[in-house]
């Protein structure tokens, strides 16, 4: 069996016993393990834990993709994560995910998900160099899952919990997204979604994204990129900036993308996206790419 190999079998086992422990990037480790192929011990000694992480992500990433199923009803935090024995919440899946990790996570049909609401607080944790998908499983004749957000307050703020991380894709494959309306006295809500450090991409496909009265789905800032994809979808709101430049760029792509204000106005991708920087001379956007019409 070759070093590339003895990797592949047990990178899964390392990443975990390296993130279990603060292990400093400079310190030598010695690692024992049974191999899988004869039951034969052997010990590695790793250097530079930072580069060996790097060298096993590579590694996994490329030939691994893992599946978290979720409900729930009748799933439990305690449990697997397989389709037979299901997470009962988002975050708990979330949390488990390496860095570098490609990943499914599957979300009952029939069923609403509300991210536990924090003060600024993330769903989970925050994510790095991953690539994850939201899908569904269950009965095909019951509605799309749905992920929902609410708000609290804190002082003069008002918040949801968000997905936040650096250089990730993210998918939602027939999931729904809605974020409750909000009604409160703060003066400041801090309120996209999706919080980017870096590059948070997003696509969604025969997906509804309602972000209801003060919803805002993602912000750029300095120096992040960010890449969005729709295709047969909607995007229901009532905000100028649901797609906010703030010092930073955006792709964006769509196909049969319907929008829409909370009253059921038509809208379209210029009604919704704030922080265009024009060329002086010729008007041109040029901190957004995008084939729809952007023009004042």
């Amino acid at each position: 069996m070759t070093s590339k190999d003895r990797l592949l079998l047990n990178g899964q086992r390392i990443l975990r016993v390296l993130r279990e422990f603060s292990f400093e990037s400079n310190v030598d480790v010695e690692i024992n393990y049974i191999t899988d192929n004869d039951g034969t011990e052997e010990t590695y000694t790793m250097w530079s834990i930072r580069k060996i992480m790097d060298n096993l992500r590579g590694v996994i990433s490329g030939h691994m993709t893992e599946a978290y199923y979720i409900d729930n009803v009748d799933g439990d935090d305690e449990n697997t994560g397989s389709s037979s024995s299901p997470f009962k919440t988002i975050e708990k899946a979330i949390s488990i995910i390496d860095p570098g990790m490609s990943v499914h996570i599957y979300l009952k049909r029939g069923q609403n998900f509300t991210p536990t609401v924090e003060y600024r607080g993330v769903v989970g944790k925050r994510l790095s160099n991953n690539s994850i998908q939201f899908g569904s499983y269950g009965d095909d004749s019951d509605d799309i899952p749905k992920i929902k957000f609410s708000w609290v307050e804190k002082d003069d703020d008002a918040s949801m919990s968000k997905f936040t991380g650096f250089n990730c894709w993210i998918n939602f494959y027939k999931v729904d997204i809605e974020v409750q309306d909000y009604d409160g006295d703060c003066t400041t809500e801090w309120n996209n979604i999706f919080n980017e450090y870096s590059s948070m991409n997003l696509s969604f496909y025969e997906s509804t994204i309602n972000l209801g009265n003060k919803g805002n789905l993602i912000e750029a800032y300095a120096y992040g990129k960010q890449i969005l994809m729709f295709k047969a979808s909607k995007i229901i709101g009532d905000l100028s900036d649901i797609l906010r430049l703030n010092g930073g760029t955006m792709d964006i792509g769509q196909s049969s993308l319907t929008i829409e204000g909370t009253d059921g106005a038509d809208k379209v991708l210029k009604d919704i996206v704030a922080g265009v920087v024009r060329d002086a001379d010729s008007g041109i956007p040029i901190n957004v790419l995008s084939y729809s019409d952007l023009s004042d």
